[in-house]
Parts: C-alpha cells; sequence; structure tokens
C-alpha cells in the first residue's frame, strides 16, 4: 500500500509545479480620441503592431501582455481561451468606459523541451460611439486567460 501512495503522489504532483508568471501586463498605450460621433477602435495584436480606425490617435505605443508558462510538460500543446466579449475599461478617475472587445493571441502555443512557452495576448478595444466625450484618465480592468493541456 506505501508504494502505490507514492506512485499516486509523483503523478499528483506534476501539474503543482507548473505557474503562469505575468512579465507584461496588456497595455494599449496613450491615446487621443478626437471626436466619439462614431465608433472608433484600435487593435494591438501580440506582435505589438496597431491598427487604428476613425477618430483614435496613438500617441504612445503600448505593448501585448506577456505570460511566461513554465514547469509544464514538455513539448505539449496548451489551448488558451477567454470570455471576454466587450468589456468595460473602466477610468480610474470616472466617466464613460471604453470597451475591450477581444483578446487577441493564439489559440494553441506548444511548450518546448523544458516545458517553458511564452504566450503573447493584444486585443481591440472600442469607444462608444454615442457622441460623449471621454475624461482624461486610465482606463483599467481584470481579465482571465484560461489554459489547458
Amino acid at each position: 500500500m506505501k508504494l502505490f501512495l507514492l506512485i499516486l503522489a509523483a503523478f499528483l504532483t506534476t501539474d503543482l509545479y507548473a505557474q503562469v508568471t505575468p512579465l507584461e501586463q496588456l497595455n494599449f498605450g496613450k491615446i487621443v480620441i478626437s471626436d466619439n460621433q462614431s465608433v472608433s477602435s484600435m487593435t494591438l495584436l501580440p506582435s505589438n503592431t496597431n491598427t487604428l480606425t476613425n477618430k483614435i490617435y496613438l500617441l504612445e505605443k503600448g505593448h501585448a501582455a506577456e505570460l511566461l508558462l513554465e514547469g509544464y510538460p514538455a513539448r505539449i500543446q496548451v489551448n488558451v481561451s477567454d470570455f471576454v466579449s466587450d468589456q468595460p475599461l473602466n477610468n480610474i478617475f470616472g466617466g464613460a468606459p471604453l470597451i475591450l472587445n477581444q483578446l487577441i493571441y493564439n489559440t494553441t502555443i506548444t511548450t518546448d523541451t523544458t516545458g517553458t512557452a511564452l504566450l503573447r495576448v493584444g486585443g481591440q478595444l472600442s469607444t462608444s460611439g454615442d457622441g460623449n466625450t471621454y475624461k482624461d484618465g486610465i482606463f483599467d480592468t481584470t481579465i482571465e486567460v484560461t489554459l489547458n493541456y
């Protein structure tokens, strides 16, 4: 019975060492919205490439999030998912929120021979397009990404 418990413990502890460490938070940079009469949007790809539409302008470039996966089995596929869909980005000083339409990332990544991988996460945000002006400030939200293997 003792041998069985040791073997079972060895199988159960492999996942205890798997961890995700945020290296960089998703940051869209400093933007200006010159007119909110129509919806404007900004897309930040995991490669840190930006696309802007309508009346949104980039003053200072941001960067994609970077998550370091460590302690996973070697050379396995990790499936990535999220539930973000038009999630509000609230201004810490009040006022109307921006909208985080979606996160952008590779839906599968593969760990290397040491069980390590790097996940880069970009996203798309948009304005309301309702004519209201946005206050200066820092827009913030918390998001969750699910990793399955």
